[in-house]
Order: structure tokens, then sequence, then C-alpha cells
């Protein structure tokens, strides 16, 4: 599974760091994470099924293409390959849906 930038400790630090020189923001207490630092997508997968998150509404393509009000993944793309092989590493995702099949699928309105 590919290191994304985005999920590095460096970012998140970044982040904090830029959400605290706001003047605003300097008596609340909150820290960014990322949650999935050092997981495959697999980890995410589990997730979506432990809590029941509607799979059909999420989206990691980076070239959708554009159907009425909807986006359809392009199924081609790193994020939509990385996406299929996380569902069929997933152990949850299998023992749950006994399928690899159609993990891909979804709609974003």
């Amino acid at each position: 599974s590919k290191q994304y930038w985005d999920v590095t400790p460096e970012f998140s630090k970044a982040l904090n760091t830029i959400l605290h020189l706001n003047s605003d923001f300097k008596n609340c207490e909150f820290k960014i994470f990322a949650t999935y630092e050092n997981k495959y997508k697999s980890a995410i997968v589990d997730d979506v099924v432990k809590y029941n998150v509607p799979w059909e509404l999420t989206t990691t393509c980076y070239n959708p293409q554009r159907r009425g009000i909807n986006y359809i993944p392009c199924k081609e793309c790193e994020a939509c390959l990385e996406r299929e092989n996380g569902a069929k590493e997933s152990q949850v995702w299998l023992s749950k849906y006994n399928t690899s099949l159609k993990i891909n699928e979804y709609i974003i309105s």
C-alpha cells in the first residue's frame, strides 16, 4: 500500500501548527490526527464494515465521470485499484459479504 502525504505525521503536525496560528483557536483544545497513518487500505475497509459506513456513498477516485448529478468511479486509476485491493485484503469485508466483487461500485451525489 502506498504511503500518501496526507496521512503522515509531518502533515498532521503541519496542519496543527497552521490551525493554532489562528487567534480564534488559541484557547481551544483540539488536535488533528492521521487515523490511518502506517495502516493499509484494508484497515479502512475493516472500519467501514465495523461502523456501518455506507460504502456506496464514499469515493477515492482520481478521475470520476459525471453522470447527471452523480460521479461514477473510473475503476482504473491508482485510487480505485487500491480501494479494490483493500477490500480484497479485508477479512472483515470478506466474512461479512463473502465477496470481493462490486466493491468499487459507488455513486456520489
